[in-house]
């Protein structure tokens, strides 16, 4: 029964998708975009955002919340779109240039023979790092959790390869081949803002959250840069921002300088950041009014 439901699941999408194909990308986005958020209201999704929102924003009212809500849905939207679409979204891109100190450091490594780890987080167009460092012959890996529905999880890789190879699975022989790219100077994106089982405690948006530090330190056993990089949306317009790089020798140190430079960035533009996410697992006081 699980797997019917997946290939009902995936063939939604790709009648969804198939529907659009011959649409320009602005308009595949608002038609994924009321499509995905009519799902989010109608179930738990919603209900997520609802309280991380009350959680870490306790002053905002109920129809402010709401508001986000859909807001949030079609950001996470035109974002998927990116992913689904990546050759449009690379003509879309095509004039973005990279901003920041973090770029010249990477530059530096690629020169040096060296890989580096580039941490970010479901925030904005993300792609949009990737993209650039594409173009600029710096092609970046990335770091990804398998999809349940595995139909999708095939359809998304592949697409999200077009990018940037390898992109690696999480787990055992995930680990083997990202410490082999980084071996081999190669670079990774990594999304590090979700929650996980074993972590350090470490402050996000006020609130405590369990943290990987791992990539600081793989980073440091491979002599790897670690930059942190984020692709906001400002006035209609994608961009790369790279920032200074973190020192990988002190892992809840860097991760906790990358915890604050996107707490900054949803501080900036709050409903680009994916609210989906049970950030704070085992809080107590789950319930808002």
């Amino acid at each position: 029964m699980k797997q019917a439901a997946y290939l009902a699941q995936y063939a939604g999408l790709r009648t969804v998708l198939g529907a659009s194909r011959l649409a320009p990308l602005p308009v595949k986005r608002r038609i994924v975009g009321r499509v995905f958020e009519g799902v989010v209201r109608a179930g738990g999704l919603g209900r997520r955002v609802d309280d991380n929102l009350a959680y870490i924003y306790p002053h905002l009212d109920a129809a402010t919340r709401t508001r986000m809500i859909g807001e949030v849905s079609r950001s996470v939207a035109s974002t998927l779109c990116s992913l689904w679409f990546p050759q449009e979204f690379a003509r879309e891109v095509a004039d973005v240039r990279p901003e920041g100190p973090g770029w010249d450091a990477l530059v530096r490594a690629r020169a040096a023979g060296r890989g580096a780890v580039i941490l970010t987080g479901h925030f904005g167009q993300f792609e949009t790092i990737r993209h650039v460092l594409r173009v600029a012959g710096m092609p970046a890996g990335g770091i990804y959790r398998p999809n349940n529905n595995p139909w999708y999880d095939g359809y998304w890789v592949e697409r999200a390869e077009w990018n940037g190879a390898p992109v690696i699975p999480k787990g055992r022989p995930g680990h083997r081949a990202l410490t082999r790219h980084l071996r081999d100077g190669g670079f990774i994106l990594i999304l590090v803002d979700q929650a996980v089982r074993r972590g350090v405690p470490l402050d996000f948006l006020g609130k405590p959250a369990l943290t990987s530090t791992g990539a600081a330190t793989i980073a440091a056993r491979h002599g790897a840069e670690l930059v942190t990089a984020w692709g906001p949306v400002t006035d209609g317009r994608c961009r790369a921002v790279f920032d200074d790089p973190l020192d990988p020798s002190d892992p809840e140190g860097a991760l906790s300088e990358y915890n604050a430079r996107l707490g900054s960035w949803i501080g900036q533009h709050t409903t680009q950041w994916h609210w989906f996410h049970d950030r704070w697992k085992g809080r107590k006081g789950r319930k808002h009014a």
